[in-house]
């Protein structure tokens, strides 16, 4: 479950439609996770034991996608999408992806 959940953030964090200050955010997110579950799994859990089941896990997961739709809103507020879209722009002329019609 959680190397499904990494590998659509990772695959997310290489595409080109998120912003730069949201994607140095969300890589965070490859840590706090793991760290969630930990806590949750540690306080659900009388008898601590090693193995951390589902349960925990699903419990995080919850956490990380409330925790990233506040991020979404904070950052868009901070952000204008006339910016998001020129930086778009620019990467995409760098990668030389962007047809030049003059």
């Amino acid at each position: 479950m959680f190397d499904d959940w990494y590998t659509r953030l990772q695959e997310r964090l290489r595409g080109d439609d998120i912003h730069p200050v949201m994607e140095q955010h969300l890589g965070k997110y490859a840590s706090l996770l793991p760290s969630l579950a930990v806590i949750i799994h540690l306080t659900d859990n009388p008898s601590h034991t090693d193995l951390i089941d589902t349960a925990p896990l699903k419990k995080a997961l919850l956490w990380v996608d409330y925790l990233e739709q506040h991020a979404i809103r904070v950052y868009n507020t901070a952000v204008s999408m006339d910016e998001v879209n020129a930086e778009t722009i620019l990467k995409k002329d760098k990668a030389r992806q962007v047809i030049r019609w003059f």
